[in-house]
C-alpha cells in the first residue's frame, strides 16, 4: 500500500511537472508565433505581459528581445516611430546581461541575437550620423547666405527668417542627437560584435561627424560634455542594475527593463 502510495506520488509530481513545462513552452510558442506571422509588436506586447506574471522564464527573454529586435528594424524607415531607440534599448540590456553574465559565453541563440542586435544598433548610429552630415551641410549654406544678405535684410517671413528658423531647429534637436549616439555606442560594446572592430570603426566615425556637426552649429562645449557624460552614466546605471537582477535572481525583472532611467 505504502510502495502504491509513493508510486502514485510520483506519477502526480512528474504530470504536475510536465504540465507546467508544456504551459511554459507554450507561452513561449505563442510569442514567437506572433513574431514570425509579423506581428511583432503583439508578440513584444505579449512577452512582456507574460513575464510580469513570472519573470523566471528566460526562454520568454529571449523571445521578448528577438519581438524588440523585428518591430525596429523591419520598420520601414518613413514609418519609424520615436519609441524605436527606447525599446531597443530595452532588449539591448537583457541580451547585454546575459552576455556579461556568461562571461560573453552565452548559450548559441541568445550570441547570435546579440550580434543582431549589435547590427541593428550599427544601423541607428550611422542614420544618427548621417542625420548630423545632412544638417551640417545644411547649416554650411544657410551661414554662407546669411553672410552674404547680412542682418539687416531680414523680413518676417523671408527667406532669411526661414534660415535663422532651421538654424535654430537644428540647435534645439541637438540634446537627442548628442545623447542616443553614445548609449548606442555602450551598448554595442556590450554585446557581440557582428564583426571585429566594427564598433571601434562606428565609434571612430561617430566622434568625427559629432565634432563637426556640433562645431558648425555653435553648441557650446559644457553642453555637449554633460549631455555625453549624462548618457554613459545612465546606460551604465541601467546596466549595471539588470546584470545585478540576473546575477542575484538567475533572471530579469519587466521593471528594472521597462523603467531604466535612461532618457533626456
Amino acid at each position: 500500500m505504502t510502495a502504491r502510495l509513493v508510486g502514485a506520488t510520483l506519477i502526480f509530481v512528474c504530470l504536475t511537472l510536465l504540465t507546467a513545462g508544456c504551459g511554459e513552452d507554450h507561452s513561449v510558442e505563442r510569442v514567437r508565433n506572433l513574431r514570425l506571422a509579423g506581428q511583432a509588436d503583439s508578440s513584444r506586447t505579449l512577452a512582456l505581459s507574460l513575464l510580469s506574471q513570472n519573470a523566471n522564464r528566460m526562454p520568454l527573454w529571449l523571445e521578448f528581445v528577438r519581438s524588440t529586435l523585428d518591430e525596429v528594424r523591419l520598420r520601414p524607415n518613413e514609418e519609424s516611430h520615436a519609441n524605436d531607440l527606447d525599446i531597443l534599448l530595452q532588449a539591448c540590456l537583457v541580451c547585454s546581461a546575459v552576455y556579461q553574465n556568461a562571461k560573453h559565453e552565452p548559450p548559441r541563440e541568445w550570441h547570435d541575437t546579440g550580434r543582431l542586435l549589435s547590427a541593428e544598433l550599427a544601423r541607428q548610429i550611422s542614420d544618427q550620423i548621417t542625420v548630423m552630415t545632412t544638417q551640417l551641410q545644411s547649416t554650411t549654406m544657410i551661414k554662407q547666405m546669411l553672410a552674404v544678405t547680412g542682418p539687416d535684410s531680414l523680413i518676417p517671413h523671408g527667406p532669411d527668417m526661414r534660415a535663422q528658423q532651421q538654424l535654430a531647429n537644428y540647435r534645439s534637436g541637438a540634446r537627442r542627437l548628442l545623447f542616443w549616439p553614445v548609449v548606442m555606442r555602450r551598448l554595442m560594446e556590450s554585446l557581440p560584435e557582428v564583426n571585429p572592430g566594427t564598433t571601434a570603426l562606428l565609434a571612430g566615425q561617430m566622434e568625427e561627424g559629432t565634432t563637426a556637426w556640433a562645431q558648425g552649429l555653435d553648441l557650446d562645449p559644457a553642453l555637449i560634455g554633460g549631455i555625453q557624460q549624462q548618457a554613459r552614466k545612465a546606460v551604465d546605471k541601467a546596466m549595471n542594475k539588470v546584470l545585478q537582477d540576473l546575477h542575484d535572481l538567475g533572471y530579469c525583472l519587466p521593471q528594472t527593463i521597462t523603467d531604466n532611467g535612461v532618457s533626456l
